[in-house]
């Protein structure tokens, strides 16, 4: 064959396959594959609900099968089946007690939204006695697209409900302790920062999941140290103030007026209370904290 024929027969296969494959012009590929996306977002939907998911809230986060920073706080469900864990990396996480195995994680709405050290970060929690109830705050964060700064969280884990608790104007500190009574209907929440120094009391822990959600009553302010433990009687008419090197006051706050409330006790200490516990019928008042001795402890 001739250089020639080889050359013409060279060309006209090339020309066969560029026809056969066709390819587009590289913007109508970028358009398609916008409207594949977009198509793809319609059909993502929650198959418990079948409501619509916003994929613009997803974030990408590594997960190792158990938390990743230190856990603030832990309790049993009722039948001491299931271990409840709260972590500093946002994150609930349930334990079968008899296997060990992790049965389920929750996410917060701050979940993998950190990057090294965060000032801000939630490391304060408390469980409820029977497990179904989760409290977790801190310093002020912006949740996804909120406009407002959230503090602290109620999370039913039952209902797998999360919801933000409306605090009041003031104060604007990082929360520092929390405290649940026994029956979770009342919620203690300690604030310090700077100038600010107070102690709260949500009455109806219920309503935050209703129509009409309760805002917490200030029960002390202008405390001498950062409230630094809470400890709520069974009850949940006695309430204890443990503050950073600064002893510890206890309150009587029977009824829902906080004219009605008042301060039982307070004791004077330059070290900080390590541990506080009411008697199951409310009657007696135990307290450990640290001396230049060692530890102590009064009844």
């Amino acid at each position: 064959m001739s250089r020639f024929a080889f050359a013409l027969v060279l060309a006209t296969l090339t020309a066969f396959a560029a026809a056969q494959l066709d390819p587009q012009p590289l913007g109508a590929q970028e358009k398609g594959k916008g409207k594949a996306k977009a198509k793809a977002k319609e059909e993502i939907d929650d198959p418990r609900t079948g409501a619509k998911e916003d994929v613009d809230r997803l974030v990408l986060a590594f997960d190792p099968g158990s938390h990743t920073r230190p856990i603030s706080a832990m309790g049993f469900n009722k039948d001491q089946s299931k271990l409840i864990t709260v972590g500093w990396d946002y994150s609930i996480q349930i334990w079968s007690t008899a296997t060990g195995e992790r049965l389920d994680i929750l996410r917060l709405p701050a979940y993998g939204r950190d990057n090294g050290y965060d000032a801000n970060r939630w490391n304060v929690a408390v469980v409820s006695n029977d497990g179904n109830l989760v409290a977790v705050g801190g310093g002020p964060k912006l949740l996804a697209n909120d406009q407002t700064p959230t503090r602290l969280l109620l999370v039913d884990l039952a209902g797998r409900r999360v919801r933000r608790v409306n605090l009041p104007a003031e104060p604007t500190a990082p929360i520092t302790a929390l405290a649940l009574s026994a029956s979770s209907e009342r919620l203690a929440i300690a604030f310090g920062g700077g100038s600010e120094k107070s102690v709260y009391v949500l009455d109806d822990v219920a309503s935050v999941f209703g129509t009409a959600p309760a805002v917490p009553k200030l029960v002390a302010k202008g405390l001498r140290a950062i409230p630094a433990q809470l400890a709520l009687s069974p009850s949940g008419n006695k309430l204890a103030i443990g503050e950073e090197r600064a002893g510890l006051s206890a309150w009587d706050i029977t009824g829902q007026s906080p004219a009605q409330w008042k301060k039982l006790f307070e004791v004077a200490e330059v070290e900080r209370t390590q541990v506080m516990e009411w008697a199951p019928d409310d009657s007696h008042f135990a307290r450990s904290w640290m001396a230049g001795g060692g530890p102590q402890l009064r009844i």
